[in-house]
């Protein structure tokens, strides 16, 4: 039986659009990953509501669940980055794999892993 692929979440920055992930959602996409490459209205809502609506998204694409044996890695630049240190500060997310963000004061994987859920 083989292993599912992991999951990479890629969150773009203020001001941006989830295009300007595509080609780096392409790449990994071809490396065999199972990619979600999300926009959303970065200037339009509170990092409490975009906090909110990326908790639930993942909870529709079970992505987060520990059930699916697979690991979600994010990759994100500023605004996004903020957003993933929000959701996960809010709620346990079992199947957190690796995290990097671009342009932005974040957590490393490793201070992810260890805090408190």
């Amino acid at each position: 039986m083989s292993r599912a692929p992991a999951n990479v979440v890629l969150l773009h920055g203020l001001g941006r659009t989830k295009w300007s992930m595509s080609l780096l959602g392409l790449a990994l996409a071809r490396h065999g990953y199972r990619v979600l490459n999300l926009g959303y209205p970065s200037r339009r809502r509170s990092i409490e509501e975009h906090s909110q609506w990326l908790a639930e998204t993942l909870g529709a694409r079970s992505l987060g669940a520990r059930s699916l044996g697979a690991p979600t890695h994010f990759v994100t630049h500023s605004l996004g980055g903020i957003l993933v240190r929000y959701l996960l500060a809010s709620r346990p997310f079992p199947s957190l794999g690796l995290s990097s963000t671009v342009g932005s004061e974040a957590w490393n994987s490793r201070d992810l892993k260890s805090r408190p859920h």
